[in-house]
């Protein structure tokens, strides 16, 4: 039977070196064939240390998709360029859109892409709502501060989250098919 361990939202750049240390222990003493981190693992001026870290703390293959706070401080492609350029290195930290399908059994396989919100389900023209990552990632960052009240570009985040949400859906598509 196969094991994989899931962990999903670690912050790690915020948890305790305590807590971090229950984490491991825990999913190490799970003894997994594989892996699998769902978003948020740290920031973008910290991911790749720790990256390197979880590499350090697992004998199998890691694999993970980005979540928004991944980016904080950074910009999708910046940080994309070096998950990809990681993944294709040979790490056994593999960033699921580059890693591609992986078979995990004959009969079942993982896929994941990082995923947007892309807004489209929303009303994004009138609502109050104001992310962090309007000011923490350089891509979706519509004004330097936000104040309430504030006026910001609207049409311009939603074209690029419509953009981000298309790439995931065209990256995701053709996976799912070789999956199948």
């Amino acid at each position: 039977m196969f094991k994989l361990v899931w962990i999903t939202d670690p912050h790690l750049n915020c948890a305790s070196p305590t807590a971090i240390g229950r984490l491991w222990q825990r999913a190490v003493a799970m003894a997994p064939d594989a892996v699998v981190i769902t978003g948020d693992i740290a920031e973008a001026d910290s991911l790749g240390g720790w990256l390197d870290t979880i590499e350090g703390v697992f004998d199998v293959p890691v694999y993970y998709v980005l979540g928004n706070h991944d980016f904080y401080g950074g910009s999708v492609g910046q940080v994309r360029a070096q998950v990809t350029a990681r993944t294709l290195s040979g790490a056994r930290t593999r960033w699921l859109p580059v890693a591609g399908p992986v078979a995990l059994t004959a009969t079942t396989g993982l896929v994941g892409h990082d995923g947007w919100g892309d807004g489209r389900a929303g009303d994004l023209a009138t609502t109050t709502v104001f992310l962090n990552d309007f000011l923490a990632i350089e891509d979706v960052r519509v004004v330097q501060r936000y104040f309430p009240g504030m006026p910001w570009d609207r049409q311009a985040l939603a074209a690029r989250l419509a953009a981000l949400g298309d790439d995931a859906a065209t990256t995701l598509r053709p996976q799912l098919y070789e999956a199948l």
